[in-house]
């Protein structure tokens, strides 16, 4: 039976856990029992957006049937699951660093971004389950997400999702990380070396909910190497400094993107508000249009 999708537009986490819930399908009955019982735990995680505006809440269930839920509440996400040993509160860019192991749950609960109620052993656990089950991906076919949940599935798993509901602006930048994705290591390193900055962008649809994003372009970086050059939220919960900070409307972003607009008369006319490095704003241009021709060639 396939795996029914864990994601949820705006978060990194249940596209994360969805490689996980895929594993677990995939596993025999005999498997899947073997695993769950190195685990032998039931973790909530109350994940909010890392901008604070929402929260969502995942159950994993690594102790009875090898299964990962969700809903909006912990009610409904909790709904045919054992009872949780362990109730996680953390930010999605925060369970994204520990998934991906650039953080560990000691340091992160150590600084206050990580709470943990109930059974802390289980809580340092949680890193290293995340691991073994990135590691049996690896090993195994999972099934496909059912057709009832692919609608509502982004087109890739591999690279965190910056989508957000409301914000046209937010699909300009999945195409842009798209777009700098498809590129090759070179390319891609020499369009991250021509910028040589973190550029945050703050958003701000027409209702006035604002929303940032960061391009994470610093020469030498890790992240010139993968997929994670365009991140949801601002600079500092993505544990980056900027180098610049843009500010602008949801719609004059996209307008931006397609070439309707530049960023000289965005920011003569007042349309555009810089706060930092002005020469690596402008430069914001060209990186759009090299990802913007690329992500359209991938689609091809």
């Amino acid at each position: 039976m396939p795996a029914a999708s864990v994601k949820v537009s705006g978060f990194q986490t249940g596209d994360l856990l969805q490689g996980m819930a895929g594993t677990l399908q995939a596993l025999s009955a005999d498997q899947r029992a073997a695993e769950i019982k190195k685990i032998n735990a039931v973790y909530m995680l109350n994940v909010s957006a890392d901008d604070h505006s929402t929260s969502h809440v995942w159950v994993i269930d690594l102790k009875k049937e090898g299964k990962v839920t969700h809903g909006a509440s912990e009610t409904e996400a909790t709904k045919g699951q054992p009872k949780p040993g362990i109730q996680l509160t953390l930010a999605d860019g925060t369970f994204a660093k520990l998934f991906h192991g650039k953080s560990d749950p000691t340091a992160e609960y150590m600084s206050g971004k990580l709470k943990i109620k109930g059974n802390m052993m289980l809580g340092m656990k949680l890193q290293g389950a995340l691991k073994r089950f990135k590691n049996l991906a690896k090993s195994v076919s999972a099934p496909a997400i059912s057709k009832e949940s692919s609608a509502t599935a982004t087109t890739s798993t591999s690279s965190p999702t910056v989508v957000v509901d409301g914000f046209q602006g937010s699909q300009a930048l999945a195409k842009i990380q798209a777009g700098l994705a498809s590129l090759s290591d070179d390319a891609r390193a020499k369009t991250v070396d021509r910028v040589n900055g973190v550029i945050q962008i703050d958003l701000t649809d027409g209702s006035g909910k604002q929303q940032s994003w960061t391009l994470a372009l610093k020469k030498g970086s890790a992240a010139s190497k993968s997929n994670e050059l365009v991140r949801l939220g601002d600079a500092k919960r993505n544990g980056l400094t900027p180098n610049v900070i843009l500010a602008l409307k949801d719609a004059d972003f996209v307008s931006m993107v397609e070439g309707k607009l530049d960023g000289q008369t965005a920011f003569m006319t007042g349309r555009l508000k810089t706060k930092g490095n002005m020469m690596l704003a402008m430069k914001l241009q060209d990186v759009l249009k090299v990802a913007s021709k690329n992500a359209t060639k991938a689609r091809l």
